[in-house]
């Protein structure tokens, strides 16, 4: 939750404390105790991701920061650009430097 979904400490223990803590998923209750409590989790995590989803999306097309219909290709269109130009392989920082500047300038001629 940390390292690749980016949860804040707060909000990862919280989750972890829903399914491991005294009161957890997975403590051994009866099936109705069990029930409810995956209801809980459930909407806790309904109600960030909606947050989530009206922070970085929908705010920002109200906003007009992006359009209605932003997918992330562009993004990973560029990263294939520079990965076929680094043929797939590290460089040097310098290196990697004049390879952007490259594609840069070749963008900026079409």
């Amino acid at each position: 939750m940390e390292n690749v979904v980016g949860y804040p400490k707060k909000e990862r223990d919280e989750i972890i404390s829903y399914i491991f803590g005294q009161d957890g998923l997975l403590v051994p209750t009866d099936i109705d105790t069990q029930r409810c409590r995956r209801q809980e989790m459930h909407q806790l995590l309904r109600n960030k991701l909606l947050r989530l989803l009206y922070t970085h999306i929908i705010e920002p097309v109200i906003k007009g920061k992006i359009t209605p219909t932003w997918t992330n290709n562009n993004c990973e269109s560029a990263n294939h650009v520079l990965k076929s130009a680094i043929q797939w392989k590290m460089q040097d920082l310098p290196q990697l430097i004049e390879t952007l500047l490259g594609i840069v300038k070749g963008e900026q001629e079409e």
